[in-house]
């Protein structure tokens, strides 16, 4: 995994962990409700989870969509970054996006006229989400079956009577 990747999943984390929630920020966040952006709007930070994210006009913030779909229209802008975990990206002729692009389990679907400012980043595939979501669960509960089987070793060496002496008359 190369550096430009790992530095984009960090950036997906601080965007998820509540960034665009910032006091005096003009930002929108949604749960399970879409978002639209039209075309001659113009918006802040966008979070979005559970939905999809549709930007006609611009966005001078970062945007951040867990298990949903962005979709940039035709001349549509995001001035910060864009993270996408579990979901795709799909960017419309003559959008531009100015900082790094990070899509974690989806396809980011580019035209060739499309300006992207920073690194992109795309781990393409359901498997990835699996593998980052999954993988510490499946460790903690690993851990925690070594615990308990430690545990139950050493109780049934406690509760094993030791030798006895027993003297011949």
């Amino acid at each position: 995994m190369s550096i430009s990747t790992l530095r984009s999943c960090a950036l997906a984390c601080l965007l998820l962990s509540g960034g665009a929630l910032a006091a005096g920020a003009p930002s929108v966040a949604h749960f399970h409700n879409d978002i639209h952006i039209e075309s001659g709007q113009t918006s802040g930070e966008l979070s979005c989870v559970a939905c999809s994210v549709y930007v006609h006009g611009q966005v001078t913030g970062d945007v951040a969509v867990v298990f949903g779909r962005l979709v940039l229209g035709p001349s549509a802008s995001v001035a910060g970054d864009v993270a996408v975990v579990a979901g795709d990206l799909a960017a419309g002729e003559g959008s531009s996006i100015g900082g790094d692009v990070a899509v974690v389990g989806g396809r980011f679907h580019r035209p060739p006229d499309m300006h992207v400012g920073g690194d992109v980043a795309v781990m393409q595939g359901r498997g990835w989400f699996i593998l980052i979501v999954v993988a510490p669960f499946v460790g903690l509960v690993l851990a925690a079956v070594l615990i308990v089987w430690i545990v139950q070793l050493v109780r049934r060496q406690s509760r094993r009577p030791g030798p006895s002496y027993n003297p011949r008359p």
